[in-house]
């Protein structure tokens, strides 16, 4: 099943950033949900659609939240020592920045969401449920989320991402907090987009390493920038461990309890 999901990737992927058609798109992200349905006998019990609680939800925000300006740190320092290649994406990120914003947060945001959670944290992780133990089916439905998006240069953030998914998917029992996560996670993702874009060619990683680039230039010495740099990587350090960590208190408040009890 994963090779088929990764030759539709490979070629149907290339096809859609090519067209960038939002009616080619919004098929191709239906595709990944229709794949797994073809396949499963046991709907209900593959796809759990379990009502979420609201510590659930909250503990899905502050989770998301966490991974989030993490990963997004941790990428645009990595553009600082990785020379910077050719984006094959460009029509892709045109129709991001510059499309009718409710579609944008359909196509890019809510359906991908939706369709890969049922792929992923549905189809995927309920099979290795019934092979394997938690934490090698955590990682491995989070390693084929991640070689799924075909970007070398990315695998390892969206593993991270894809870990805290299974792992959120796997403790609640319901498609629902995995499906708030990606959506919340694809919605800050792409408002940051829209807003820092200054051309389809430039990526947030190009962007944020030219402001770096240029205050390098302007601060009074080598050693104070590079001071405040440290500084702030701490406190975006910090601010992501405290969401990641309150996310989880949130997700297992039962295991919280009786270790303060």
């Amino acid at each position: 099943m994963f090779v088929l999901i990764m030759v539709y990737m490979m070629y149907g992927g290339p096809l859609v950033n090519a067209l960038a058609g939002k009616a080619a798109m919004n098929v191709f992200t239906l595709g990944l949900a229709a794949l797994p349905l073809l396949f499963s006998y046991d709907i209900k019990t593959v796809f759990s659609i379990k009502k979420a609680s609201v510590n659930e939800i909250t503990g899905a925000m502050l989770l998301a939240a966490g991974m989030f300006l993490m990963t997004l740190m941790l990428s645009s320092l990595l553009t600082l020592f990785v020379p910077e290649t050719e984006r094959k994406d460009v029509p892709f990120l045109a129709y991001v920045a510059n499309g009718n914003i409710l579609l944008v947060i359909l196509s890019v945001a809510i359906l991908p969401a939706f369709c890969e959670e049922i792929l992923f944290r549905g189809f995927i992780l309920s099979g290795l449920k019934t092979a394997a133990g938690k934490k090698i089916s955590i990682f491995l439905c989070a390693l084929m989320f991640a070689l799924m998006h075909l970007d070398p240069y990315r695998i390892p953030f969206t593993l991270a991402i894809g870990i805290g998914l299974s792992w959120a998917a796997w403790e609640t029992g319901s498609l629902i907090i995995p499906i708030v996560m990606h959506g919340a996670h694809n919605l800050a993702l792409l408002l940051i987009t829209r807003s820092v874009y200054l051309k389809p060619s430039d990526d947030l990683g190009t962007i944020l390493s030219g402001c770096i680039s240029a205050a390098r230039h302007t601060v009074v010495s080598e050693i104070g920038f590079w001071l405040s740099s440290f500084l702030l990587l701490a406190c975006v350090v910090l601010l992501s461990l405290g969401l990641i960590i309150s996310g989880i208190r949130f997700l297992k408040p039962k295991k919280y309890l009786k270790t303060s009890g």
